[in-house]
C-alpha cells in the first residue's frame, strides 16, 4: 500500500492507472466501429462484473466476502448484518440520508465491545457502499442510487466515443474511470 493502511484507496489508484491504459488503447483503434464495439463490451463486461463481485460480497459465503473477511475486521462483517437488520425493519425507503447511525444503536450488537471485534462500538456506516446506501435509502433508494451512476457511466461513454474533439474525448474517459472506479 503506497498510502499508508489504506488498501481501499491503493487499490483504487492502481485500478485507475490500469484502466486509464486500457482507455488509451482503445483510443488508439483507428476503425471506429470495432473502437465502439470494442469500449461498450469492456464497459458491459465491467459493470456485469461489478454486480457479480457485489452479489459475491454480500453474500454470506461469496467469495468475495471470504476474501474480504480475511483483510478487515470481524467488526465490519458484524456491522453488515446489524444493516440487514435495519433493512428489514425499513426496506423500502430506508432510514433516511445520513441516518446509518441511528439504525446502527438501534440493533447495536453488544460483540463489538470485545477485543474479537478490535473494541470497536461505534460506526458511522456500514463501510459497504451498497449496504449503505439500501439502510439510508430503502431499496428504493440504492435502485436510484445505481441508475444515477449507470446513467453517467454510459453519458460519459457515448460521449467519449462520439465527440470529434480531443479535449472532449479525454474528459468524458476520464470522467468515465472516474465514476467507475468510485462505483467499484
Amino acid at each position: 500500500s503506497i498510502v499508508g493502511i489504506a488498501q481501499a484507496s491503493s487499490f483504487a489508484l492502481y485500478f485507475s492507472i490500469g484502466t486509464l491504459g486500457v482507455v488509451w488503447f482503445v483510443s488508439k483503434i483507428q476503425n471506429i466501429q470495432i473502437k465502439n464495439i470494442v469500449a461498450i463490451a469492456l464497459v458491459s463486461v465491467s459493470m456485469l462484473g461489478m454486480v457479480l463481485g457485489t452479489r459475491s460480497l454480500l453474500k454470506t459465503d461469496g467469495v468475495v466476502r471470504e476474501f474480504y473477511s480475511e483483510q478487515s475486521s470481524k467488526a465490519r462483517l458484524l456491522v453488515w448484518e446489524i444493516s440487514k437488520q435495519a433493512l428489514q425493519e425499513k426496506p423500502l425507503t430506508g432510514w433516511g440520508n445520513d441516518n446509518f447511525t441511528v439504525a446502527f444503536q438501534k440493533y447495536f450488537d453488544a460483540r463489538l465491545l470485545g477485543a474479537e471485534y478490535n473494541n470497536e462500538p461505534w460506526f458511522d456506516r456500514a463501510h459497504n457502499i451498497v449496504l449503505d446506501q439500501v439502510v439510508d435509502g430503502g431499496y428504493l433508494g440504492v435502485i436510484l442510487f445505481f441508475v444515477m451512476y449507470v446513467v453517467i457511466i454510459v453519458s460519459m461513454l457515448y460521449a467519449a466515443l462520439k465527440t470529434k474533439q480531443r479535449e472532449h474525448g479525454l474528459l468524458a474517459s476520464l470522467l468515465l474511470v472516474y465514476f467507475f472506479v468510485h462505483l467499484l
